[in-house]
């Protein structure tokens, strides 16, 4: 065929190749050899380099978000400790102004109770001693009105109605016990005696009977 003649007569198919020497051929696969070489060593470099360059950044970020985590902690710390303080002095000045107050009750001024009361703004308990106030204001009155038309101690009421005017809420027990009587320690009583504080609570107790009271 045209293809099978045209192949016989292609000259490049008969073309003799020429073989390099010995000592070339050993040049050129040492040039090959070095340059493969070369080729590695600097992959290896540069993988070095990134891995290097990767563990530094590591390390970096690792100590940055650490000072980080320190510095976040250290102001929490310190907002913690001062919301800690500012809750403490708060729940120490309730205290003291509980001390005051119960201080006051005993020393039977209302009228520093009253006054310690509204600093507090306990609107609620406000509300209660308002209550009690308007309840006690109203038995007084009951009670005067009741001593006013007692003609057995004319005197006494009039007694209490100046002790009411003058002293407020606190004069309901002077009100209330008119009829008084001296208690001292009971004779009959052997081995021993009343304390104060039990001497108070029969006196308390006579002067509810005096005064035809009710008490618990």
């Amino acid at each position: 065929t045209a293809e099978a003649v045209q192949g016989l007569l292609d000259p490049d198919v008969y073309r003799r190749l020429r073989l390099e020497p010995r000592k070339e051929s050993k040049a050129l696969d040492r040039n090959l050899r070095k340059a493969r070489q070369t080729t590695a060593e600097n992959l290896v470099k540069k993988h070095r380099e990134l891995h290097k360059a990767l563990s530094s950044h590591q390390t970096e970020f690792f100590r940055y978000h650490r000072a980080r985590r320190q510095t976040i902690s250290r102001v929490a710390r310190g907002v913690r400790d001062r919301l800690d303080g500012e809750e403490k002095q708060k729940e120490k000045g309730q205290l003291e102004a509980e001390k005051a107050r119960i201080a006051a009750l005993r020393a039977n001024d209302m009228t520093a109770y009253t006054k310690m009361l509204e600093e507090t703004r306990n609107d609620r308990l406000k509300f209660l001693l308002d209550k009690t106030d308007e309840a006690v204001n109203q038995i007084s009155s009951l009670l005067h009105e009741e001593r006013a038309n007692d003609n057995e101690a004319p005197t006494a009421a009039a007694a209490a109605s100046s002790a009411l005017a003058s002293q407020g809420t606190s004069s309901y027990y002077a009100s209330a016990h008119v009829r008084s009587e001296e208690v001292k320690q009971p004779s009959i009583l052997e081995f021993g005696s009343l304390k104060e504080y039990q001497v108070g609570g029969l006196k308390w107790m006579v002067s509810l009977y005096n005064n035809r009271l009710n008490g618990i």
